[in-house]
């Protein structure tokens, strides 16, 4: 009948409006949740995965693969770094100048590890990345590029002198039983001892200025 025609295209523009309505609401949690995760999983200041992020992508890299028939973890290079200074030039000219310091230690990292791996900021001073192990002579060319980045920051001046101590470790199964935790760990030990070799180096300059 007229009546129950209307009736139904009343029923059908009501439901209509309800399900525009319900897909909005869908799409807008969705842009909520894809917002929060992004500020979970980044560093506010640099823009850089966080550590949350980095331990994520480690258990991940670490999974293996069944279906392509990979038991073991994948080649993988882990890289560590830490700044130079950064406690000198936070307490000699403010944080603000400390804060520069490590976004310039960001970009630095980023061009590095833009074309291959990911990068992080782990801690306050501290960063970090993987990528998948190919050979020395890209592991070695990683560590030229970052001298190269340190010199041409340092040619262009700043407050105190631009320096990051870095370390790397090449994922070794006869020597990680933890995992990519313990090529972390082994990166960790390089990286330590060549800022341990920059404080001597640094202070023996002071002793004889």
């Amino acid at each position: 009948t007229p009546l129950g025609s209307i009736g139904f295209l009343f029923y059908i523009s009501v439901m209509g409006i309800v399900n525009v309505r319900r897909s909005r609401k869908l799409m807008e949690q969705a842009r909520e949740s894809a917002l929060y995760r992004k500020l979970a999983y980044t560093d506010e200041l640099t823009g850089l995965s966080n550590r949350t992020a980095f331990k994520e992508d480690l258990e991940r890299r670490m999974e293996p693969d069944k279906a392509a028939g990979k038991e073991r973890i994948l080649p993988t290079v882990v890289y560590m770094f830490d700044l130079n200074d950064l406690k000198k030039c936070n307490d000699t000219y403010g944080h603000d100048y400390g804060d520069q310091y490590i976004k310039m230690a960001a970009n630095a990292l980023k061009n590095i590890f833009a074309e291959e791996g990911k990068c992080y900021r782990i801690g306050g001073d501290e960063f970090c990345a993987w990528t998948p192990y190919s050979s020395m002579e890209a592991v070695n060319e990683k560590m030229l590029r970052l001298d190269r980045e340190v010199s041409e920051l340092n040619h262009k001046g700043f407050v105190v002198t631009f320096s990051i101590a870095a370390g790397y470790a090449i994922y070794e199964e006869s020597e990680d039983g933890g995992g990519l935790y313990s090529t972390m760990k082994r990166a960790d030990a390089m990286m330590y001892e060549r800022k341990q070799e920059y404080k001597k180096s640094y202070s023996n300059v002071w002793r004889n200025s």
